[in-house]
């Protein structure tokens, strides 16, 4: 796995909204863990923390989406204004979904290779193409993941060309080329 760009402000964001998920369940379990052994005081103040919390985290997700649209704002500007802008904080390279490296693309991590996989899988069962909310409510159900991972995955697979989102707005559509890689990738899993 590469190291994250220091500069990349989507991938700051997406660790942030990572470790606050990593929190929430960390004080669910503690506050719960207070509740059983009669520590009423202190789990009604793990609840005040955590309320806080939920509320700082959906301020991290407005923020990631109001940064997703910045971004897609500048990839969508002239060259000249790209120029001036730059891509210092915003270059991020996709990672590469396959087993063998070159010197210049990174590998995906096995984790957003397997999110992919539930992803097109999710695909396949809603009929080939669904809205968004949807598929992440059907992988949701599979694996627990935070949203900018689903995100990233589902930018992956568009720029390999597995699944199109020039549908209906908000919707994803798994095109044959997505069929035949998650069914070589299934296949592969089975033996």
């Amino acid at each position: 796995m590469s190291t994250p760009d220091k500069d990349d402000v989507s991938t700051a964001l997406g660790l942030l909204l990572e470790t606050l998920g990593e929190e929430k369940q960390r004080l669910n379990d503690e506050g719960a863990k207070a509740m059983i052994s009669g520590e009423y005081a202190t789990a009604t103040a793990v609840i005040q923390f955590a309320k806080r919390l939920l509320s700082f985290q959906e301020e991290v997700e407005l923020l990631t989406e109001n940064w997703k649209e910045l971004e897609d704002l500048r990839d969508d500007a002239s060259p000249q204004v790209r120029e001036i802008v730059g891509d210092r904080i915003f270059t991020v390279k996709p990672p590469r979904l396959s087993a063998t490296r070159s010197s210049s693309q990174p590998v995906a991590p096995p984790e957003t290779v397997a999110l992919c996989i539930h992803i097109l899988e999710a695909l396949v069962s809603l009929g080939g193409h669904a809205k968004n909310q949807e598929v992440s409510t059907r992988v949701n159900k599979r694996v627990k993941m935070h949203y900018p991972k689903f995100r990233q995955a589902r930018e992956m697979l568009t720029k390999k060309k597995w699944t199109t989102s020039n549908s209906p707005i908000n919707c994803m559509v798994i095109p044959e080329k997505g069929r035949k890689w998650i069914e070589n990738e299934l296949a592969k899993r089975a033996n």
